[in-house]
């Protein structure tokens, strides 16, 4: 019988072959960069998706390695982990293009740029497969200090520099909760395994002990609320959406969103499901500040991606729904959530960047006005993925959202869900005013027709094409979502 050659003892290397993928084209492409006289970033470009598809690949033949753990335990080769593998992969692969224009209109350096796009991917797959509390801080640190930089890529302008400190500064607070949590919980399981930190709770705490454990889980809670962005820990979302270039809040807020859901899901669904009366009371009133919060401040907002920024923070309340429901339906509802409100937020931020042209001096609400007369297409493509975040039928945002209620209802939190509709109530209003100034209102400010960039035309296609097909037929990947599911109530 022929061995494996990434299966060596005490070793699978299939867990981590999508990453070491991504690593080693992030590494080519850094070096195939410097080795240019002048940059050719359509070739760079070209590698970087050639690298994600074979990541993709990777991750689809570890799915057929079966379940179980790697690396002693601290990284897990499930369909869970493969699941939001892929969609990172896949959102990262349209940040890519949506880049592109980027990188050819503002002259930016492309083997950085994708480099760290890249990097940041790495950390967010190694978050959704870590089973060990010290592994999920390594992978938290790898993609948040990819994106520090990528948030601050325009060094000429003052918000993005302002932006990209205000995210340095208080994710470096949030890190240091999460490493003192993660200090706690050992203090308290004599482990860092989510495993093992389970068996420890099944088995009855140290007389002593409990504090420690939960306290180490409330400051675990507060570092993943800040990836997320949770209210009170979104602090720093709409400064750096604003400041950050388009293509890279799209990927920001899909990446970061999936990681830290994958993290938080994994982590009270296995590791502390013991302790779930406990913490369902503090995501509830997580939950619930976070949808009204962010869809009520939206309404005032006259900047385009501050309003996304705020829509993104409404996501995270109603994403948590889900996790508060604790059963396999709230869990593959989340799942399917993720994938969905991935595409279509990457998608809508290359509209915004193709919209706001070179320096994204047109960002306001009143440059949308008749966007139908110049750009056609990109008004179409951005109204109908706003209609699916608004949660409208039939789109992928409205499956999305009936998942995570119903779960919600099952459970029995039904106050949470009526909350839930009111603030989705609220957040069609400010997606549908957008609609009506690109459509019905006249434009103010030119009549030239702009240079749509080819490549963000086609992310925006991708985002499309995925809340069409899903909205018509979302069960391939409801079924996809429920099988990973199932791992973690095994």
């Amino acid at each position: 019988m022929t061995q494996d050659p990434l299966v060596i003892p005490g070793v699978n290397l299939w867990a981590i072959a999508p990453e070491m993928v991504m690593v080693a084209g992030a590494m080519g492409i850094l070096v195939l960069g410097a080795g240019f006289k002048k940059s050719h970033p359509l070739i760079l470009m070209a590698g970087a998706l050639a690298t994600l598809l074979g990541a993709a690949i990777a991750a689809i033949l570890a799915l057929g390695q079966g379940s179980g753990f790697a690396f002693d335990g601290t990284i897990a080769m499930d369909g869970f982990a493969g699941f939001l593998k892929l969609v990172i992969i896949a959102s990262a692969a349209v940040s890519v293009l949506a880049g592109y224009d980027y990188i050819q209109r503002e002259r930016a350096a492309a083997p950085e740029y994708l480099g760290l796009l890249m990097l940041a991917t790495t950390g967010m797959m190694l978050m959704a497969a870590a089973a060990d509390l010290i592994t999920v801080f390594l992978a938290l640190e790898t993609f948040s200090l990819a994106l520090y930089v990528m948030a601050a890529f325009r060094r000429q302008r003052l918000d993005s520099q302002e932006g990209a400190f205000k995210y340095f500064l208080s994710g470096s607070f949030a890190s240091a909760f999460f490493l003192y949590g993660v200090a706690l919980t050992y203090g308290g399981t004599g482990t860092t395994r989510l495993e093992g930190i389970a068996t420890s709770l099944s088995e009855g705490l140290k007389p002593g002990t409990e504090v420690l454990v939960f306290s180490g889980l409330a400051l675990l809670l507060v570092g993943l609320a800040f990836k997320v962005a949770a209210v009170p820990f979104h602090m720093w979302t709409p400064d750096v959406y604003q400041g950050a270039p388009a293509p890279v809040t799209g990927f920001m807020a899909a990446g970061s969103k999936v990681a830290g859901f994958a993290v938080l899901l994994r982590a009270l669904y296995t590791g502390f499901h013991e302790l779930v009366t406990d913490w369902q009371p503090i995501l509830i009133a997580l939950a619930l500040i976070t949808m009204i919060f962010g869809s009520v401040v939206a309404v005032a907002q006259t900047n385009v991606k501050r309003m996304l920024a705020y829509s993104s923070i409404a996501h995270s309340g109603f994403l948590l729904i889900g996790v508060i429901a604790a059963n396999q339906r709230g869990l593959s509802g989340a799942l399917f959530y993720l994938g969905s409100y991935s595409f279509v937020i990457v998608g809508s931020f290359a509209v915004i960047y193709a919209v706001g042209r070179a320096g994204e001096s047109r960002v306001e609400l009143n440059d949308y006005r008749g966007l139908w007369n110049r750009q056609p297409f990109m008004a179409v493509a951005l109204a109908v993925m706003l209609v699916s975040l608004a949660g409208v039928p039939p789109t992928a945002g409205f499956w999305a959202k009936l998942e995570v209620f119903l779960a919600a209802v099952e459970a029995g939190q039904v106050p949470l869900v009526v909350a839930a509709l009111l603030s989705s109530v609220v957040a069609v209003f400010f997606y549908l005013r957008v609609i009506v100034l690109m459509f019905l209102q006249e434009e103010e400010w030119t009549k030239e027709v702009p240079d749509t960039g080819a490549t963000s035309g086609l992310a925006a296609a991708v985002g499309l094409a995925v809340v069409a097909v899903l909205g018509v037929y979302p069960t391939p990947l409801l079924d996809f979502a429920r099988q990973a599911s199932l791992v973690l109530f095994r």
